[in-house]
């Protein structure tokens, strides 16, 4: 049964060599992109994850293919984009599944202007850049250590309900439910620890934060720019958060760590309340996640559903099996939660040119 699978799984990957001319008519560049796909095929891959790896190159690439031109042009990429974005980007995918259990997003075309919702990604740079701005000046202000980044403010909006709201519920964009639809838990305690920066968003970018939380408390639905300005103000205020429990921890000063560490320890404040052990910061930040995750599933299992992951042994062999990736929904285990968006956050920094070396749109 296990041969046959792999014989079929070979076999679909005839078609790449097909999908790259497709992809790049142009020149050689068809035939270069082959040769690198071979190459990064056998590097660091045993034989049946080369198999799967290729196959996936060419469903992405057909995934590609099959979208619909807009304004009578098919979505186009160099030969640069192509090696990066596709084949380093399942290389990277695989490779972090296997050890991390979780497979990282991919949100590069939320960020690349090319598409149906161009319009609406300019708009997400320009108020995420502004409202970034405008926050670490109060932090400055405020005598404060921790920054904010574009790329940590912007991969936390799409991870947060962001995705869905480009995608399939864009009519929902001119009223946007803060908890419901971008997991605004705390927004209340959090907006009224920086009432000056939102004063100062308000201005800078008209938009009407003050009056999204009434006397009462109670929330009203905010406008696509409040949405993405209103996540800048939360992830400063968890970012502050964050630093101040790490270095009561013995820690030391969060702005100091790596930007893949602030990251993940923001991400873990942001989504749970609580500081994660060293341990578990050093995990999500290398993908070695994947053992941890199986014995956390297996011992919440009388009170918890289980947790969509494997070993790396099994997880292989249900790849081949499957010939793609599982259903990896939202789950109730932090680790698991911020592992997602952790690898879409690394993907963009490494396999495309949106952010700089310091996190900001370029």
């Amino acid at each position: 049964m296990l041969a046959t699978l792999l014989v079929s799984l070979a076999a679909a990957t005839a078609p790449v060599q097909v999908l790259l001319q497709d992809a790049l008519p142009h020149g050689n560049d068809a035939a270069r992109a082959y040769r690198y796909l071979r190459r990064e095929a056998a590097h660091e891959l045993e034989p049946r994850e080369r198999r799967f790896f290729i196959a996936q190159v060419a469903a992405n690439l057909a995934a590609k293919k099959a979208l619909a031109p807009v304004m009578g042009s098919p979505l186009g990429l160099s030969l640069g984009e192509l090696e990066r974005e596709v084949i380093d980007y399942e290389a990277f995918k695989l490779k972090s599944y296997l050890t991390s259990g979780v497979f990282p997003k991919r949100y590069f075309g939320y960020f690349d202007e090319r598409w149906d919702t161009a319009a609406l990604e300019r708009e997400l740079k320009r108020v995420v850049h502004r409202a970034v701005a405008l926050a670490n000046e109060d932090a400055a202000s405020q005598h404060q250590a921790v920054r904010i980044t574009d790329a940590e403010v912007a991969v936390t909006f799409i991870a947060e309900g962001g995705a869905l709201l480009l995608r399939e519920h864009q009519a929902e964009l001119t009223h946007i439910v803060p908890v419901q639809d971008v997991g605004m838990d705390d927004l209340v305690p959090l907006f009224a620890r920086h009432v000056g920066l939102i004063k100062k968003l308000d201005r800078a970018l008209g938009t009407h934060l003050g009056t999204v939380v009434d006397q009462s408390g109670a929330l009203r639905p905010m406008s696509y720019p409040e949405a993405l300005a209103a996540v800048a103000v939360l992830w400063l205020a968890e970012k502050e958060r964050a630093a101040a429990m790490l270095e009561r921890s013995g820690g030391g000063d969060l702005s100091r760590r790596s930007p893949d560490e602030q990251y993940v320890i923001g991400s873990l404040v942001y989504n749970s309340g609580i500081l994660f052990r060293p341990s578990r910061v050093r995990m999500i930040r290398d993908f070695t996640t994947g053992r941890y995750l199986v014995l956390v599933s297996r011992e919440n299992a009388r009170t918890r559903w289980p947790l969509p992951v494997l070993a790396r042994g099994p997880a292989l062999a249900d790849l081949i099996f499957r010939g793609g990736y599982p259903e990896q929904p939202t789950s109730w285990n932090a680790v698991y939660h911020v592992l997602q968006r952790y690898g879409a956050f690394v993907a963009l920094r490494r396999f495309t040119n949106v952010f700089d070396a310091h996190g900001m749109f370029r």
